[in-house]
């Protein structure tokens, strides 16, 4: 009769479990203290378990499984695959192993479950402890403890299998550990590097990374796109001062994008199929090898290379000419020496995998060839990236792709930026011209002048799409450019001063039916005291100033004092601000508080007007300017109080001077 063949062994697997015992053994131990403490903090506050709500312990336990878990399975699963497969990384284990009496077969499944068994040993005491302590804190959740329990065995068999794979590639130990991080990490950095590389290359560009082949780095990806979630809602209670409040209750908990960790555990049956195909025709002779699969070293050889290009030329590039290419136009690279120290880089990365291949130094002669594809293409490499195919330096969107923009524009010199958000379609179209005026201009030498200054704008596009784009400039001006009609800064300056951009800038948190409670205007500067004073507004007051606040802004005078020459500014800036409060309803928190905070100049007409009007700046309470705030200090400095105004109106305003 023919024998069985048996494909599993359990005195190997028994063997394996006892042999690493404190590898699992301290990994439960270490895993099993946070429970411990939660059982005994429960043991200790037995007369509070009633406060303890179910939704709100699950949803805590989702956030572990969905930012713990798959980190802590990451380091743990290459030990355990390093445990399992270590006979592979030594000539005389793995004959010792290929000639036991069974087939490999069974030598790959019996350590496969083995390793799995000491991923999965830690989570199952853990678990165990979490149900005791759900227990007797009253806030077990079955259907969730399933999930998470079905969360750990996916994200523990995709890291397990994952390892494995990297078991088979290579023949060393360090080599595996190397090779397994940055296999898991590999998308993004590259992701990142381009970004960097393409940033540097392209006016204005500002590539953050976007995560568009994050899904190929599985921690990054998982940590950043699964979470936990809730379902609340709001419960009215009394204060102890008698007042009605709302409380946020939780109702539910769920994982959100939960099947993430589906997609990766069948993502790990793939990775499974391949780890045995490897190892069916793995050869005994490649152990010590860092790649044990013949047809991969000229991938490795040229992936390095790759590698070395983008990461190690950047750094050169940085480290030797980032210097003397940094300019305020924010184009700093240049393409030849890029391309040089890319070359430079990807050659000596390609050396470097040649060595590693070959455990041998003597590798320059017999791969001068290969060395010079690895220049030739990390030549070719920066000359795409350089002459830009995808056209995004000339990339600006059309009005009906634009959802809404947000805008960051800033002067140096400590000077107040402008920040807003802008949908309607005059203003974009406002935006849309300064884009377009700033990359015509663009490569056009601009003559310094005396008077020169340099202006930031930093612009978010958000598109209907659902894209973020963003584009950083910075420009060189002098005034008398503001006043030439057509150029990028004197378009920037019109946008600067208009209502929907103004009016965001202003009244920055932009929440829907605030009511108006009232206010404070600051930094009074009291002609007899001289003290700086603040002013409480009524209601009725407060409604007066953001009335003449509102009229300003429709008629363009917020904004205008932003390409004033700095001395000129502190001139025309007034110290004193205007404070706004406002009420509006929450749908989280019920009632809720904002307020708008608002600078002015001696351009802001209607509302020193309204200042005159309600009595608040008069001949005694004044708005100093910024300059004579300098005075001010650099009197209190050396100690020459009491402090005397100059008699000139341009110093302050109280009253009788308004500027057109």
């Amino acid at each position: 009769m023919q024998s069985k063949t048996l494909y599993f062994n359990k005195t190997l697997f028994r063997k394996n479990l006892m042999r690493f015992w404190p590898l699992w053994g301290g990994a439960s131990l270490a895993g099993s203290l946070a429970p411990l403490a939660m059982i005994m903090g429960i043991l200790h506050n037995y007369k509070n378990l009633s406060e303890i709500a179910v939704p709100e312990m699950t949803c805590m336990f989702y956030e572990v499984l969905a930012k713990g878990v798959p980190i802590l399975s990451l380091i743990y699963a290459v030990l355990c695959a390093l445990a399992v497969w270590h006979y592979l990384y030594s000539a005389r284990s793995v004959s010792l192993y290929h000639s036991l009496p069974f087939p490999r077969q069974g030598l790959f499944l019996t350590n496969f479950l083995s390793g799995m068994a000491m991923m999965l040993i830690p989570y199952v005491v853990v678990g165990i402890l979490t149900v005791v302590a759900s227990l007797l804190g009253g806030f077990l959740d079955p259907p969730g403890l399933l999930i998470i329990a079905l969360g750990v065995i996916g994200l523990s068999f995709f890291y397990f299998t994952s390892a494995t794979v990297v078991a088979f590639i290579t023949g060393n130990s360090f080599a595996l550990a190397g090779l397994y991080f940055i296999f898991h990490f590999l998308a993004s950095a590259l992701e990142y590097l381009l970004s960097m590389i393409m940033t540097g290359f392209y006016y204005g560009v500002e590539m953050a990374y976007s995560g568009l082949i994050e899904w190929l780095s599985p921690t990054i990806y998982l940590v950043r796109n699964v979470y936990a979630d809730t379902q609340t809602h709001l419960e009215p209670f009394q204060a102890s001062n008698g007042e009605m409040c709302n409380t946020l209750v939780v109702d539910s908990a769920y994982l959100a994008n939960g099947h993430m960790i589906a997609i990766y555990a069948l993502v790990g049956v793939a990775l499974a199929a391949a780890a045995w195909l490897l190892y069916k025709n793995r050869r005994s002779e490649s152990a010590g090898d860092v790649i044990a699969v013949g047809w991969m070293k000229p991938v490795f050889r040229y992936g390095v290379s790759v590698c070395a290009a983008l990461s190690g030329g950047l750094l050169l590039y940085i480290l030797l000419f980032q210097d003397f290419f940094e300019d305020m136009s924010g184009e700093n690279f240049s393409a030849p020496l890029m391309a040089l120290c890319m070359a430079v880089a990807g050659v000596l990365g390609f050396y470097i995998a040649s060595m590693l291949l070959a455990k041998s130094f003597r590798v320059f002669r017999s791969n001068w060839k290969g060395a010079a594809i690895a220049a030739a293409t990390a030549v070719i490499l920066c000359g795409v990236a350089a002459v830009d195919p995808m056209g995004m330096e000339r990339w600006v969107p059309e009005m009906d792709e634009i959802l809404s923009v947000s805008v960051h524009q800033n002067r140096l010199l400590s000077v107040p930026s402008c920040s807003g958000n802008i949908e309607g379609p005059e203003a974009l179209q406002k935006l849309l011209d300064v884009h377009q005026a700033i990359l015509a201009e663009h490569g056009t030498p601009y003559q310094e002048r005396g008077d020169t200054e340099y202006t930031s704008l930093n612009l978010f596009y958000n598109l209907k799409d659902g894209r973020t784009i963003q584009r950083m400039y910075t420009l060189a001006y002098s005034l008398s450019d503001t006043q030439v009609e057509g150029t990028a800064i004197q378009k920037l300056a019109a946008l600067v001063t208009d209502p929907e951009l103004q009016r965001t800038n202003i009244f920055v948190n932009g929440e829907e039916n605030k009511n108006l409670t009232g206010g404070n205007v600051h930094s009074l500067y009291n002609l007899e005291t001289n003290e700086y004073e603040s002013i409480s507004l009524t209601v009725e007051e407060a409604q007066t100033l953001e009335s003449a606040i509102m009229r300003d802004i429709e008629a363009g005078h917020f904004g205008k004092s932003i390409y004033l020459p700095y001395d000129e500014y502190l001139d025309t800036a007034y110290n004193g601000e205007i404070e706004l409060y406002y009420v509006y309803d929450s749908e989280v928190w019920g009632r809720d508080t904002s307020f708008a905070y608002v600078s002015i100049s001696k351009y802001c007409t209607e509302t020193l007007q309204a200042l005159q009007d309600l009595g608040i700046v008069n001949e005694t309470l004044v708005l100093e300017t910024l300059k004579m705030e300098q005075v001010h200090q650099d009197a209190g400095f050396e100690d020459t109080s009491p402090y005397s105004y100059p008699e000139s109106a341009d110093y302050y305003y109280d009253g009788t001077e308004i500027m057109a």
